[in-house]
């Protein structure tokens, strides 16, 4: 028997051309896909650092390591090859991201190697840091939001009716703080027992502010009152200081809810002070294992140069520390029996040198902020200004009992933001 094999016509021979290429191309970017690179990470501090805060923008990231794949995100494992928990950030809301942020933990001394590959999702890392915002649903519950305009009929006895917790809360596993959204704008501050997440669960009965006792979780341990709280903002202008309150429009952003970091944005526009008149951006971050949070302030609307405040309530304490940790960093803080708990509560602002004006102190009575311990700071018009709220209790660390162990704690963060961490390619 003959078998007759029928020669491919041109146009199948190429169509199959096509399709080898096809998936060539296709085997080719999913190699490139999986290559793993290796970063690396060094500190070059003589002192520990776990859970080191790092960012690397995505115009870095590129620069290290070529171009991203699209649609793609990094994956971060190290040298034994367990995973490195991280997040990617949109911070412009724009549908690409930004930043991976991520935090490591290094020795003294310490270069640490990273592989770093690129995956379509990333891996669900235990949650480290939130954020919770909710308002009342109407059906007696509460409902998160992620973008909240402070309603123009807004008052404070409206505020337990609208929100829980009053406002937005920020947390990590160490401590919380909620602000106040509405005129007293000020920052209060939760201690924590527990490394779960829990402002979600709290004050759930707008009857009960459950939280202003000991819980299993912890409970509010700061007094505020008419001051700033902590780390809550206003400006000085002629000679008087005037709390960020009042602006003809308040805004709420979530930024971003991840792993090991949280984001929220508060924007005031036209707010008035002294016969002037600014926009108010207000960043705040919080990072897993960090003893506290950072602020980013941006001032505009004006020309030449304004005084930013930033305050602790001194409710409680009337001693004020000013520190010089290093030739970058200083420290206004206060250390007591201040926690509503009766136990010890460290509370600091720690600041750039080269923003510090000065220091202040508002009066103990009248109708604007009182009891608060301040630092006035340089702003520049539309130019971001830094400073880091940090909060040590008691009960989420015996340590902070002593004086000195707070305020050794300072001195460290200030050491740690000196020297970031170097991050090469291998």
């Amino acid at each position: 028997m003959k078998y007759f094999i029928r020669p491919l016509s041109r146009l199948k021979i190429s169509y199959l051309k096509i399709v080898v290429l096809l998936c060539l191309v296709q085997f080719m970017a999913s190699c490139a896909n999986k290559q793993v690179h290796t970063l690396t990470l060094t500190n070059a501090l003589s002192l520990a650092r776990p859970d080191e805060p790092i960012i690397i923008s995505r115009q870095k990231l590129t620069e290290l390591l070529g171009d991203i794949p699209s649609g793609m995100y990094p994956e971060l494992t190290n040298s034994n090859g367990k995973p490195v928990p991280s997040q990617t950030d949109d911070m412009d809301h724009d549908g690409t991201w930004d930043e991976l942020a991520f935090v490591c933990n290094f020795q003294p001394d310490e270069e640490v190697k990273l592989n770093c590959h690129y995956v379509d999702k990333l891996p669900v890392y235990p949650l480290r840091t939130s954020v919770r915002f909710a308002k009342q649903d109407g059906k007696g519950g509460y409902m998160p939001i992620d973008t909240e305009t402070m309603p123009a009929d807004h008052t404070v006895e409206h505020t337990l009716q609208r929100y829980q917790l009053e406002g937005p809360g920020w947390e990590n596993d160490k401590i919380a703080f909620r602000n106040y959204f509405d005129r007293r704008n000020a920052i209060d501050i939760f201690g924590k027992k527990s490394t779960q997440m829990v402002l979600d669960k709290t004050d759930l009965d707008e009857k009960v502010a459950e939280y202003m006792h000991m819980q299993p979780w912890g409970m509010d341990i700061f007094t505020v009152k008419n001051s700033l709280g902590a780390g809550g903002l206003g400006v000085f202008v002629k000679d008087s200081l005037y709390r960020l309150s009042g602006a003809k429009t308040t805004r709420y952003e979530l930024v971003t809810r991840g792993p090991v970091r949280s984001v929220i944005r508060l924007t005031y526009l036209n707010f008035t002070a002294g016969g002037q008149t600014f926009n108010v951006k207000h960043e705040i971050s919080i990072w897993a294992g960090e003893p506290g949070y950072q602020s980013k302030v941006w001032l505009s609307g004006f020309s030449g140069e304004r005084v930013l405040v930033s305050g602790i309530a001194h409710i409680k304490n009337k001693t004020l520390d000013v520190v010089n940790h290093n030739s970058d960093f200083m420290s206004l803080s206060t250390h007591d029996k201040q926690a509503d708990s009766g136990d010890y509560l460290g509370t600091a602002l720690l600041i750039k040198k080269s923003d510090f004006i000065g220091a202040g102190e508002a009066p103990e009575v009248g109708e604007g902020v009182t009891q608060t311990y301040y630092a006035k700071l340089k702003a520049k018009n539309n130019e971001p200004v830094s400073f880091y709220f940090i909060a040590g209790w008691q009960q989420q660390d015996a340590g902070y009992a002593s004086a000195d162990y707070f305020k050794n704690t300072l001195q460290q963060q200030a050491a740690k933001l000196s020297n970031p961490i170097i991050i090469a390619k291998q």
